[in-house]
């Protein structure tokens, strides 16, 4: 399934480069190892854990969880970058989490 995501979204990511122009930075030898890490650690590994997590607990749960990724990803750009958050996005991030938190807990209490 993932290799039929990753095919299409291929196909659409070369239509938008013929109209862009071929990215020849990403094809010189010394960025190489920082494209192959890019496809690997930014890809391949997340996919590959998310699918390991989603075999030891319920699918439902994973998908629930997964929604969590904005918000980690505007946090870790806020420490790692310097990047500015607004009032809203904060606000949309602690949604968010109280979200994931009342359906974890209402499964939790249902199973129970």
């Amino acid at each position: 399934m993932m290799q039929q995501i990753f095919s299409v979204a291929s196909l659409f990511w070369v239509a938008y480069l013929f109209t862009q122009g071929m990215p020849t930075q990403l094809l010189e030898p010394t960025n190489f190892p920082k494209v192959l890490y890019m496809g690997i650690a930014g890809n391949l590994l997340p996919y590959l854990l998310y699918l390991w997590g989603i075999q030891r607990v319920q699918a439902q749960r994973a998908v629930i969880i997964a929604t969590i990724e904005p918000v980690i990803a505007a946090v870790l750009a806020w420490v790692w970058f310097g990047q500015t958050l607004t009032a809203m996005q904060i606000i949309g991030g602690g949604l968010i989490l109280v979200a994931i938190t009342s359906l974890q807990l209402t499964k939790s209490k249902a199973q129970n």
